[in-house]
């Protein structure tokens, strides 16, 4: 019970002090690895409304003199700590893989990988990579390059890598990355394009060169309507992406520039992006006409909804010219027998 817990927190930190490491690793087995304010004598918790208040009456030191003992350890056996961090109940903090990682994050890094029977030893080593990478993040590059082998778990030491090297030297990251290889360099780039948009913005063609499709929109939504203007002059002619809402944003504020910004792409991956919600901005604005015949431009797999959508809406008005642009569209014969058949026999409106 608490009461339990917070003498043996006591005792724990009396022996830290004093230097007893194996008892006071015993004691810390028993408490988790961390100290509860809920063990405190004086805990109370109160609820007024939307307001709450803690009163607990514990030292805040507990947490310090872990980290402490756990840097001890590491210091003069990195294999015993991670086994340590290992068997906590459950996950370690932050602040203690950064105690252990203090004096050799390399060491304690391969002492967590060495752990072959651990599902959890990736994620461990993960963590110690992540603290190391804020002090050291080249020296945590080189051990992953040299150590980790290929695989989830260097997936995710990579990942935990240039989550932290990405805010504070991208640049530098990106040099590493594009020596480990178009999918780590790809995932950089991806990270980039989610938590580091001004950095990609400025770097288009580099952003661009990655083949980062899924992550266009990231950068393309997140900026003001100048810089998604920009993203999308500089988008390769051969990348599809999704670029429906700066195209609608563009289309709303300034129609016939973005229109004519769309006619002017030649043909492939890029224009097709475009011209998708070019097709449904003109049909929410009402123009049948302009969205069926720009829906005919589409591939099958993008047109298919947007053309039947444009062309029935507009052959109820003008069935007629419907039908005349839809059979000079070039589509497929049987799609054309698809849209037009229904009304073959359907006269005209009356005047």
């Amino acid at each position: 019970g608490p009461a339990r817990q917070y003498c043996r927190a006591l005792l724990m930190k009396q022996l830290i002090r004093a230097g007893d490491d194996a008892a006071a690793i015993t004691l810390a087995g028993q408490l988790g690895w961390h100290v509860s304010h809920k063990w405190g004598p004086n805990y109370q918790a109160t609820e007024t409304g939307s307001s709450s208040s803690v009163t607990s009456g514990l030292s805040t030191d507990f947490s310090q003199l872990l980290g402490e003992l756990i840097g001890r350890i590491a210091a003069h056996d990195p294999r015993q700590a991670a086994d340590l961090l290992a068997s906590g109940v459950g996950i370690p903090s932050r602040e203690l893989f950064a105690a252990a990682a203090e004096h050799d994050p390399a060491a304690l890094a391969a002492a967590m990988m060495a752990r072959t029977g651990d599902p959890r030893a990736g994620e461990n080593a993960s963590h110690v990579i992540s603290v190391w990478a804020a002090k050291d993040p080249a020296a945590a590059a080189a051990w992953i390059t040299t150590n980790a082998p290929r695989g989830q778990d260097r997936a995710s030491m990579e990942a935990a890598l240039y989550s932290l090297w990405g805010s504070s030297d991208p640049g530098a990251m990106l040099r590493w990355t594009a020596t480990r290889g178009p999918e780590t360099n790809g995932a950089a780039w991806a990270y980039l394009a989610q938590f580091q948009r001004a950095y990609t913005a400025a770097h288009l063609p580099e952003f661009f060169a990655s083949g980062q499709t899924q992550a266009v929109p990231n950068v393309l939504n997140n900026l003001p309507p100048a810089q998604q203007q920009e993203v999308l002059r500089q988008m390769p002619d051969s990348m599809s992406a999704d670029v429906a809402r700066p195209m609608t944003n563009w289309l709303n504020a300034e129609p016939e520039k973005a229109s004519q910004w769309v006619r002017d792409l030649p043909p492939g991956a890029r224009r097709d992006s475009a011209a998708e919600p070019l097709a449904q901005w003109l049909l929410s604005a009402g123009d049948y006409e302009a969205a069926t015949r720009w829906s005919a431009t589409l591939p099958a797999e993008q047109r298919a909804s947007l053309l039947e959508q444009s062309f029935t809406k507009w052959s109820r008005t003008d069935p007629q010219a419907a039908i005349k642009a839809v059979l000079s569209a070039g589509l497929p014969p049987e799609e054309v027998v698809r849209l037009v058949k229904p009304l073959e026999n359907q006269s005209p409106p009356p005047p």
